[in-house]
């Protein structure tokens, strides 16, 4: 598997912002602007803000363009919106090419030269709010942030993103261009766009993002998590799942975490064939067992996430609120599988044939280029090598994985919830 990223850029402009680039035969572009910048940089009396400022940023105007102009352009994008997470602010569109021009030219008047209109401010205001009150609103809210607290214990990683109600509340114009304007500099974004770019790019680049100064270096590396210490277990009372009409088929939902290797770390790949294989897919031993054989529920997926310095193993069902403990030992029971090498031979390879299609499937469209550079700038692979990791897994190393991140339902590191509607 050679040349998936043939018809790559990568640079930087003289201000410090890193440039990708990647020629596909298409009509339409990916574009994402990066910015390292975010919650983590939010100081006491802040959080939220980082995430009003995304808000206020993509649905505002410009010195260039007021509100009228910006959301006309906007209607010219086939796709736009921006997102906050705990170390990166993002925006992002997908278009005819025909307007990445004009995409250019919006997205780097509002990033360097944004003009807040007051109305404006105070709509966004209400829609942070709103998204804060959906959030809070949900019965499984607070049990989810304190699994958060147990699991993350005080690493950035676990911070609340939408923010505080009354900061949100309070926060003035002068306050949120006061945070803006401490991190929303060239060399702190990656511009990456993907797709049928023309001949005279680069000279586009630079004019729309060349001109802005530099400031304050926000990129940073987050700290390293913690080891767990044994198990935490939280066994919550979840009233509002009771089924009301069958209460004997009322079901709980249980939810299990624990440390997984970091995304540079040699154990990633073979911890994510470990993965599928014990819950990432259809055909994987919790399905066969948990759900095929013994019934105990309709789905049931394990999901490896690793970012900022975390590696994390999640597994979530739902399960009969009377089985409990025979769902929660039967998890186990399949990890105790693959701790001991039954892992079969002809499982490991379909599963890595389904992750060499996902490489290869990701290459095949804009927005998956989009995230195959991200996984280059952030972690330094390449598809080709990615594939060749994957490629020289086996059974013996995906044992010797399991038996060094699993846990043991008795004496594991781990963090288990349990939304149990029977409970009193």
């Amino acid at each position: 598997m050679s040349g998936m990223l043939d018809r790559y850029q990568e640079y930087r402009l003289d201000n410090g912002l890193v440039v990708v680039l990647k020629n596909t035969p298409t009509e339409t572009i990916a574009a994402k602007l990066r910015v390292h910048y975010g919650p983590i940089d939010e100081k006491a009396g802040e959080e939220g803000v980082a995430h009003f400022l995304e808000h206020c940023i993509a649905g505002g105007g410009s010195e260039k363009y007021n509100l009228k102009a910006a959301d006309e352009v906007t209607g010219l994008f086939g796709y736009y919106n921006a997102f906050t997470d705990e170390g990166k602010t993002w925006f992002e569109a997908n278009m005819l090419k025909e307007y990445l021009e004009t995409w250019m030219d919006f997205i780097s008047s509002h990033m360097f030269k944004p003009k807040l209109d007051k109305k404006r401010f105070n709509e966004e205001r209400e829609r942070v709010l709103r998204e804060i009150a959906d959030l809070k609103s949900d019965p499984s809210f607070s049990i989810h942030r304190e699994l958060d607290s147990k699991f993350y214990r005080g690493h950035p990683k676990g911070v609340f993103i939408a923010g505080k109600e009354e900061i949100i509340k309070n926060m003035d114009m002068k306050g949120l261009m006061d945070f803006y304007s401490r991190g929303y500099y060239p060399n702190n974004m990656d511009l990456i766009i993907a797709g049928g770019l023309p001949k005279n790019i680069e000279r586009q680049v630079e004019n729309y993002f060349g001109c802005a100064p530099p400031g304050k270096n926000t990129r940073k590396k987050f700290p390293e998590i913690k080891p767990l210490n044994g198990k935490n277990i939280l066994h919550t009372s979840a009233p509002e799942l009771l089924n009301v009409d069958f209460p004997d088929e009322t079901s709980s939902v249980i939810s299990l975490s624990c440390l997984a290797p970091k995304i540079d770390h040699d154990d990633r790949y073979s911890f994510e064939i470990m993965n599928q294989l014990l819950g990432g897919t259809s055909g994987s031993l919790l399905h066969k067992k948990v759900s095929l054989e013994k019934g105990l529920a309709y789905s049931v997926n394990t999901m490896y996430e690793a970012s900022y310095n975390v590696g994390e193993l999640d597994l979530a069902m739902l399960v009969p609120a009377k089985k409990i403990d025979e769902s929660i030992d039967a998890v186990f029971g399949e990890i105790r599988k693959i701790k001991t090498g039954t892992a079969d031979k002809k499982d490991i390879e379909n599963v890595k044939r389904a992750v060499k299609y996902e490489i290869v499937r990701l290459i095949e469209s804009n927005s998956g280029n989009i995230m195959i550079i991200e996984e280059k700038l952030d972690n330094g692979l390449t598809p080709e090598s990615l594939i060749d990791g994957f490629n020289k897994v086996d059974q013996r190393e995906i044992m010797e994985i399991a038996n060094k991140y699993l846990p043991d339902r008795e004496n594991g590191n781990y963090v288990l919830g349990i939304r149990d509607p029977l409970k009193k």
